[in-house]
């Protein structure tokens, strides 16, 4: 589903309120949701209506026969995650590239997180140029695109933002350390040391957004051949976006990275396109 259309979709924001409330007070009628959400005299009760809506249709909230509202029940507990897993499991069980329910938004983040993220300009003008190198595609008659006009780049800048993939300080950049600190829990569930390999396959288990994950494949399965900073494969290079989460969670002392002596499995992490950060084998969650 399209979540980038803020207009007609809603903003993160909002989500977030309408979540906590349903959450806090559920079952609820939608009155006096809209009342404690987004009362009319300070906020356009359009966007309450939109957020209902579009999170409904994902699978996030559910209205029963007495028009009383609640969450329909996830393992997740975080609305940040409950949002996430929402968008992956019907992307993944839909067409990624449909033209009726574009699913805009993993389009876009599969697409800006497999980048050289050092290179990367979020003005219009920069993104629809970089669209037109790496991509062109047609559906049913209908052109497909990435990210291709403003009020989409805006939705992305929001959502991103909310996500924890997209920061401000310090000029418009990809950063996924927030989004991978909120899955650590998850991919430490019984070890808070694993091999390279398990984490990173427990990773793309719960982020299906990133090289060997679902939903990657079938974005970059499109990009044109060549065009784009693809990893190399034969090197186990991971791209630059998730190598910096790594650095940065282990400078934070939230992880340790260990790089043993031997023949088993490696990923290299990468500070750009060209230039190696590290090569790690293992992965330790630090205790808080």
């Amino acid at each position: 589903m399209s979540i980038l259309n803020t207009p007609n979709d809603g903003l993160p924001n909002i989500y977030d309120l309408v979540f906590n409330c349903i959450d806090k007070y559920g079952p609820i009628s939608e009155e006096k949701l809209s009342s404690k959400c987004v009362p009319s005299e300070i906020c356009d009760p359009q966007m309450f209506d939109n957020i209902l809506k579009r999170w409904t249709q994902l699978g996030v909230f559910q209205k029963d026969e007495e028009g009383l509202w609640s969450l329909v029940k996830s393992r997740w507990d975080c609305p940040k995650r409950v949002a996430l897993n929402a968008i992956f499991n019907s992307s993944a069980l839909g067409d990624v590239w449909s033209t009726k329910d574009s699913y805009d938004f993993i389009r876009a983040a599969v697409w800006l997180l497999a980048q050289d993220i050092t290179k990367i300009h979020f003005d219009e003008k920069s993104l629809q140029y970089l669209e037109s190198q790496q991509f062109s595609m047609t559906k049913d008659g209908s052109p497909v695109y990435l990210l291709q006009n403003g009020v989409r780049i805006r939705g992305f800048k929001y959502w991103a933002s909310y996500f924890d993939f997209f920061i401000r300080s310090g000029g418009e950049q990809i950063d996924p350390t927030g989004l991978i600190r909120i899955y650590l829990e998850n991919i430490f569930i019984d070890s808070k040391r694993l091999s390279i390999d398990l984490f990173y396959e427990r990773l793309i288990e719960v982020l299906p957004i990133f090289p060997g994950g679902s939903l990657y494949e079938k974005v970059t399965d499109k990009l044109n051949d060549g065009s784009w900073p693809k990893p190399k494969a034969s090197q186990n290079e991971l791209p630059t976006s998730l190598s910096r989460a790594i650095l940065r969670l282990e400078v934070e002392g939230v992880i340790s990275t260990d790089d043993v002596k031997g023949d088993g499995f490696k990923l290299k992490l990468m500070y750009s396109k060209d230039l190696p950060a590290a090569t790690v084998s293992h992965i330790s969650l630090e205790s808080k």
